[in-house]
């Protein structure tokens, strides 16, 4: 494997003080293996590269075989997508750098044939892996996908004649019993053994592995998906380590939507479909407290992040050693629960939904059982009843319920990870903007001191009318229904308290 050259800081300066964009020099010629391209920061990180650095070599994408449908179909649906408009428009030729490999990530030799292995390995320059599961029905399965084609994959790195970086894509929440996340690695007190036995045991029980068996195994992290993405940093750091692989692994935390350009529909990011279901009414209890800080990070900043990083690691390593980067707002620009739930309700009252059922508010509730009768009492029985009367009188699909459904499904993982007041620790990207040049600040910008918190929650909100294919700006109707709404809300909650009032009267009367 060819050895990494290091810049000498003579050259790093000269870089730097050169107008045009050293990042796109970096990427110029490049060979890039992607994996995990069809996810919401997947689409972005392409979209960016095929945008931004025009003149990089190929990018081969892992595509995995669907019902037998025809490679050049599957890619000309996937381009289809309409975060990739601009793209069309701006490098209507790009389709050339895209080389198509199927694989499966599940699969043992991740589903490669011999002759596309042979292809990545006599070609490769830099592997994104960025391919993961959340959760599934299966243990094994995540465990397969999350952690065993990481270690394949840095398996098939080690073959690589020409590569000059493994790009692990974790998040922040790999280790959730960190108050602080630092940029290092936490070492792990188990091998690939364990990983192996789970798999093994899951696969061989129909029923699959007890939850209790799993809780034994998973311990501090809470859930099987933080869990595996800190055993697959682990593989990353030992690979590097004792194999000399330049390896890196990105640790971003929660990513907004917050450029309607990347936005589609049915989209599955999960503070987009938590903004969602509070501004159509459909949740009103929060278990966390106003004050609390909350890390989110803009998903094009992430994207720029990313590929900043890429070209600092291997530009400016100064050992042989795998690094980790970590990337939140917390460290730079904290945001509390209480000012984002302002900011979006304020955004609200100007453009109200126009499937608004309810007046959004937040309860801010931190005891459990008190949060559990409340979320009953103000989530799930107004959702099931007013889901009830839509689908009899208009034979609609329930909508409340169905949203709950989806957001406990693909966001859930997340909010069990969720710790209040965490801090992300950001050093080595705060170097890496003293490193950049005026030109790649600007087109690569991922400086979170920088963000204005308001303006991106108008842009989430805005994210949020597109997903639902409705108009930037509400029509007078709509606000005239958002008006009766809050007019119904204050009547109802009164007449309630009335109610309680009386109730508590007639109780004390009797003694």
């Amino acid at each position: 494997m060819d050895k990494i050259k290091i810049v000498q800081p003579n050259n790093k300066e000269n870089l730097k003080n050169t107008s045009d964009s050293q990042i796109q020099k970096f990427y110029t010629g490049k060979h890039i293996f992607f994996t995990g391209c069809t996810s919401f920061l997947g689409n972005s990180i392409l979209e960016k590269i095929l945008t931004t650095c025009t003149e990089i070599s190929k990018i081969y994408i892992m595509i995995k075989l669907k019902n037998n449908v025809l490679i050049k179909e599957q890619l000309k649906k996937y381009f289809q997508n309409e975060i990739f408009n601009t793209l069309h428009k701006t490098n209507p030729n790009f389709i050339e750098k895209i080389v198509p490999i199927y694989g499966d990530l599940s699969k043992a030799d991740l589903g490669l044939s011999s002759e596309d292995r042979r292809c990545l390995v006599e070609n490769v320059n830099i592997i994104i892996h960025n391919g993961s599961i959340v959760q599934s029905k299966k243990v094994s399965y995540t465990l397969r996908i999350n952690v065993i084609a990481t270690q394949k994959l840095l398996e098939l790195a080690m073959e690589c004649s020409h590569l000059e970086a493994f790009v692990y894509v974790s998040t922040t929440f790999s280790h959730p019993y960190k108050q602080i996340i630092e940029e290092k690695f936490y070492p792990i007190a188990a091998d690939i053994k364990i990983i192996e036995d789970v798999i093994r045991a899951d696969e061989e029980n129909e029923s699959g592995i007890t939850n209790a068996a799993l809780r034994d195994i998973i311990t501090d992290w809470v859930n099987l998906y933080s869990f595996s993405k800190a055993y697959a940093e682990d593989l990353v750091y030992n690979f590097g380590k004792t194999k000399s692989l330049p390896c890196v692994v990105f640790r971003p935390s929660m990513v907004a939507c917050t450029n309607e350009k990347l936005i589609q529909s049915k989209n599955k990011n999960g503070p987009l479909m938590l903004t969602k279901a509070i501004s159509l009414g459909y949740i009103h209890v929060s278990n966390l407290k106003k004050t609390d800080t909350m890390d989110l990070i803009p998903i094009d900043m992430t994207v720029n992040s990313l590929l900043a990083m890429i070209w600092d690691f291997v530009v400016y390593r100064k050992k042989e050693e795998p690094e980790v980067y970590n990337y939140g707002s917390t460290d730079w620009n904290p945001i509390t629960v209480g000012s984002a739930s302002e900011m979006i309700f304020k955004e609200i009252e100007k453009n109200p939904s126009d499937n608004i059922l309810w007046k959004p508010y937040l309860i801010y509730v931190q005891n459990i059982y008190l949060f559990s009768i409340l979320n009953i009492l103000l989530n799930v029985i107004p959702g099931i009843s007013i889901d009830l009367i839509l689908l009899i009188t208009k034979a609609e699909q329930p909508p409340i319920m169905r949203t709950i459904y989806k957001l406990k499904k693909h966001y859930l993982p997340f909010i069990q990870i969720f710790r209040p007041n965490q801090i992300i620790k950001t050093n080595k990207f705060k170097e890496c903007l003293t490193r950049m040049n005026t030109t790649d600040l600007k087109e690569f910008s991922f400086n979170l001191a920088t963000v204005n918190w308001n303006d991106s929650v108008v842009k989430l909100m805005t994210c949020c009318r597109k997903e639902m294919n409705e108009p930037i700006t509400a029509s007078p109707a709509t606000k005239e229904k958002y008006r009766n709404l809050v007019k119904l809300h204050f009547i109802i909650y009164s007449l309630l308290i009335l109610f309680l009032l009386y109730f508590f009267y007639r109780i004390l009367s009797i003694f």
